[in-house]
C-alpha cells in the first residue's frame, strides 16, 4: 500500500465526523466519505502538496456534501418540514425571539468544550431539517 493511501485513510475517521455533522445521516455520510476517499485516491497526482492532506480532503468532501444534500432534495417532496409551526412559535410577530440566550462569558473556549458541540447537536436536532441543514451548510460550507 503507498504512502498516501495510508495518509488518506488515516483522516477516514475526521471525514466521517465532519460529513455526519454536515449531514446528520450517518449512511449518507458514509457514502459522501467513501466517494471522497475515491476521488482522492483517483486524483492523487493532483494533490501536490501545496496544502494540508486533511484540508485538500476537506474540501472534497464539502463538494461531495453539497451533492448528497442536492440528490435528496430531488428525491424527496419539496413540502414544508412538519414542525415548522414549532419554530414559528420561538419568534414573535416582529420576528425576534422570544426568550433571550445566555451570555457567554469566553465564546473561543466554550467553542473547545465537547459540551458545546452536544449542545449543538442537540439544538440542531431539534431546527427543522432543512432549517438545520441551511444552517449547517452556510456555517460550514460557506
Amino acid at each position: 500500500m503507498s504512502d498516501f493511501r495510508t495518509r488518506v485513510e488515516g483522516e477516514r475517521p475526521y471525514l466521517l465526523r465532519y460529513a455526519a455533522l454536515q449531514l446528520r445521516d450517518r449512511p449518507t455520510a458514509e457514502d459522501a466519505v467513501q466517494e471522497t476517499l475515491l476521488a482522492a485516491l483517483a486524483g492523487e497526482a493532483a494533490f501536490a502538496g501545496r496544502s494540508n492532506l486533511r484540508t485538500w480532503l476537506t474540501g472534497i468532501l464539502k463538494h461531495k456534501i453539497v451533492d448528497a444534500i442536492r440528490r435528496a432534495s430531488r428525491e424527496s417532496p419539496l413540502a414544508e418540514d412538519d414542525d415548522a409551526g414549532e419554530f414559528d412559535a420561538l419568534f414573535d410577530q416582529s420576528g425576534h425571539g422570544r426568550d433571550m440566550p445566555c451570555a457567554w462569558a469566553d465564546p473561543d473556549a466554550s467553542l473547545e468544550q465537547k459540551e458545546f458541540f452536544a449542545k449543538l447537536e442537540e439544538c440542531l436536532s431539534r431546527l427543522p431539517a432543512k432549517t438545520a441543514q441551511a444552517f449547517m451548510m452556510r456555517e460550514h460550507l460557506g
